[in-house]
């Protein structure tokens, strides 16, 4: 089998995966949006945003690291490759984990300030 057809495959399946992921993502939320009320909805709302800034903040740049150093150190065939692979992502669930520290000892600060809803701090 030659390299171009597994790429081929790869990126078909990679395709339909994020349309399957997306397509249930739209399910989950319409789902959501009829259950709960409007104020319920915008908390929820709130909430996956600041998760997806946690994610954000957390990942700086992690990932495209991690492919650099460790292609390099596959390509040049070393024994690094596994190393840098860890070191990388424990420092990534390390951050992870300062920045979800961090949002649920300051929430209530965080809910006061930006949505001025004490009721929901």
């Amino acid at each position: 089998m030659g390299i171009a057809r597994i790429f081929a495959e790869n990126a078909i399946y990679q395709i339909a995966s994020n349309f399957v992921l997306r397509l249930s993502s739209l399910f989950f939320v319409v789902f959501l949006a009829a259950v709960l009320s409007p104020e319920e909805f915008g908390t929820y709302a709130w909430i996956v945003g600041m998760a997806l800034l946690a994610e954000g903040i957390a990942n700086i740049g992690s990932i495209e690291t991690m492919i650099n150093f460790v292609s390099k150190a596959i390509a040049e065939k070393t024994q690094n490759a596994g190393s840098y692979f860890s070191y990388i992502l424990k420092t990534k669930l390390l951050i992870l984990a300062v920045v979800v520290l961090a949002m649920i000892v300051f929430s209530n600060q965080i809910t006061s300030f930006l949505i001025q809803k004490p009721e929901l701090s």
